[in-house]
């Protein structure tokens, strides 16, 4: 009916558990339009706990006779009840408030008919006058202990569906715990905002204690979230490789199309819009600096003389990689694996000079393509590129911690 939501900074003792549920639900579902509605007998509220407020707003202009509450002595209709007992036109009738969980209110407009019952949700004794009324408890039953609730929410949101067609973000959390609670704010943004769709899974390759850590978080949703588990890299040079170990993953043949992020990113869009770019057996990229930069970080050195070869040395990041699940790709992940045996070197980047080298030598990259959906180090939360990567040097986690931390929480404050 709305897409309407309290600002969190407003709510006392919020549970962030419950809300952010709530900002996903509403990001990812459709209006339901009730402006043919002109008047309800009678309307339950027992919605979500930050936005039942809205539903209250909407549906107080369709001119209910009768009005049931639930949770009263919390957050979602609190303020509701309040407001009901000042209200002239509006009458108490029957109302529970001896539990916390139990208080339940019901009330009627003056000089309308009503129907007397009473709700309990862990007791449900009831009296009625007319028949449909057992329908109208019937349907608050349902979304009491279905619909609502924290865990079917997960299910209903994220079914499981036939598996065809299938995306997935490739996301690699190794080393520092730090980075598990950097991989949280890219997840809780692709949850808010990245509108996955049933054919799309995040696959997190990490060890065993970090994956306990993130199953025990209340962003976690089996549904959504799946694991590869690799309990030997403990350094950041194993940690940063990691990601070409994706073919060699058992899970990796379920995919067709994947999304490689480092942990150190926000999204702010439909992720579907990034996927959807990918056409070709190529490894799309953000392009950023040369591959004749002296830093060395986009492999000049690999180069040597086979850098006059190329007219356009613009190079790419590594941090942001789309490619299909094909044989062009495997390959280059494959002679990527070689070429750091063959030639081993220390990079203040590590891996990244050479998936830029071979994605070269190769001719299997394009860096154009995505720079209108992705940016580096962009702090405008009005802006509607998908991935805003943070990026600020491999091992550095403070000061991208911070930069994530403000600008998902300026773009949630302001959004909702």
């Amino acid at each position: 009916m709305h897409k309407e939501i309290i600002d969190p900074s407003t709510i006392p003792d919020i549970h962030m558990d419950w809300y952010i549920p709530e900002i996903i639900l509403l990001k990812n579902s459709e209006k339901t339009n009730i402006d043919n509605i002109e008047n309800v007998d009678a309307i339950i509220l027992n919605g979500g706990e930050y936005t039942t407020k809205g539903d209250f707003i909407c549906l107080m202009k369709k001119n209910p006779k009768v009005i049931i509450l639930d949770d009263t002595n919390v957050y979602k209709c609190k303020e509701i009840r309040q407001n009901l007992l000042r209200d002239s036109d509006w009458k108490l009738h029957k109302e529970n408030q001896r539990e916390r969980m139990d208080g339940v209110f019901l009330s009627q407009i003056k000089n309308k008919l009503y129907y007397t019952f009473f709700i309990s949700t862990f007791k449900m004794p009831f009296y009625f006058i007319k028949n449909n009324l057992y329908i109208l408890f019937l349907i608050y039953f349902i979304f009491s202990y279905n619909i609502f609730s924290y865990y079917s929410f997960n299910s209903y949101l994220f079914y499981n569906a036939k598996q065809y067609n299938m995306n997935c973000i490739f996301i690699c959390v190794f080393n520092q715990e730090q980075y598990v609670y950097m991989f949280f704010l890219l997840l809780e943004s692709i949850f808010i905002y990245g509108n996955l769709d049933e054919n799309t899974n995040i696959l997190v390759y990490t060890s065993t204690p970090f994956m306990n850590i993130i199953k025990n978080s209340v962003l976690f949703n089996d549904e959504k979230i799946k694991f590869e588990i690799n309990d030997t890299y403990n350094d950041i040079d194993k940690a940063c490789k990691s990601r070409l170990d994706l073919f060699n993953l058992s899970s990796a043949s379920k995919y067709d199309k994947f999304l490689y992020l480092d942990t150190d990113i926000i999204v702010k869009n439909d992720v579907n819009k990034v996927f959807h770019v990918c056409t070709e057996d190529l490894l799309y990229a953000l392009e950023e600096e040369r591959i004749d930069s002296d830093s060395d970080c986009w492999g000049k050195s690999l180069f040597g003389n086979e850098i006059h070869n190329y007219v356009d040395k613009t190079a790419f990041s590594s941090g942001i990689l789309l490619f299909n699940n094909c044989e062009k790709i495997r390959h280059l992940f494959s002679r990527i694996n070689e070429d750091i045996i063959e030639r081993p070197r220390f990079f203040s980047c590590y891996d990244q000079p050479y998936i830029v080298y071979n994605a070269f030598k190769y001719n299997l990259y394009n860096n154009k393509i995505l720079k209108s959906y992705v940016v580096n180090n962009n702090y405008n939360i009005h802006t509607d590129k998908v991935v805003n990567h943070f990026p600020g040097g491999p091992g550095s986690y403070h000061h991208k911690m911070q930069k994530m931390t403000t600008f998902l929480n300026d773009s949630k404050h302001f959004y909702y």
